[in-house]
């Protein structure tokens, strides 16, 4: 197998074609398949569609050994429909040894081989067309712009200070409320000073009640007041 032929693609098979010696062009107008009489059968095998880089070729191979039979390199007007029927063609084929030219008459048994073939060469079409497109846009865009860093090289970013969160600590300490009141004392940290020590000796009320003057109450006249009136 040749270098050439390792990089094909199969494009579309068909089992079996039928392919004619025809009359030289009638007219200006085209070919007609009325005009092929049976006699001018001379081949019957197999069609394969290949493709080659940007190039299509129609390759007729022998059925039985495999060998090719005739190439159709697909350029514009080597594939040329017949103008009353769907399912024949005209292929001008290129000996590969003699580099010579020659017009081949080709039909399709059914109507669904003929558009498959219609279709395959289209699709190849398209497909070129559109990764010309791509690489023209490319071409046009220009290299792409590398921002990756190199060896030795470094990125310097400036950072400023935010005035409003300069002392979070300060602030926060502001912030927090402080309890008010008589009696409420600090302490140079900002703590609570602890309570004073006469405070932890308070009469109980027997005691008090012990060293207050018979039939008195100990609680002075606030219980003795009535219901919602002040004391």
């Amino acid at each position: 197998m040749s270098s050439e032929e390792e990089f094909e693609t199969t494009l579309l098979v068909v089992s079996n074609v039928y392919v004619y010696r025809i009359p030289p062009r009638p007219s200006a107008q085209g070919y007609k398949a009325a005009d092929w009489p049976d006699e001018s059968l001379i081949w019957q095998g197999r069609l394969v569609i290949v493709e080659r880089g940007d190039l299509a070729i129609i390759r007729l191979v022998h059925t039985q050994n495999g060998e090719t039979f005739a190439e159709c390199p697909v350029h514009p007007g080597s594939v040329e429909p017949v103008l009353d029927s769907s399912r024949y063609f005209v292929l001008l084929v290129e000996d590969r040894a003699t580099k010579r030219h020659a017009f081949l008459g080709m039909g399709f048994q059914e109507r669904g081989e003929a558009f498959d073939f219609n279709a395959a060469l289209q699709d190849h079409d398209r497909r070129i067309a559109d990764a010309k497109q791509i690489a023209a846009r490319a071409a046009q865009a220009g290299p792409a712009v590398d921002y990756s860093l190199h060896a030795g090289q470094t990125i310097h970013v400036e950072l400023k200070a935010n005035p409003t969160v300069s002392n979070p600590t300060k602030s926060s300490a502001a912030s927090t409320p402080r309890p008010s009141g008589p009696g409420v004392q600090f302490a140079s940290n900002g703590g609570l000073l602890p309570p004073p020590p006469g405070s932890r000796t308070r009469a109980r009320p027997a005691a008090a009640a012990a060293a207050a003057p018979a039939g008195s109450n100990p609680w002075g006249d606030f219980t003795s007041a009535p219901a919602g009136s002040s004391a």
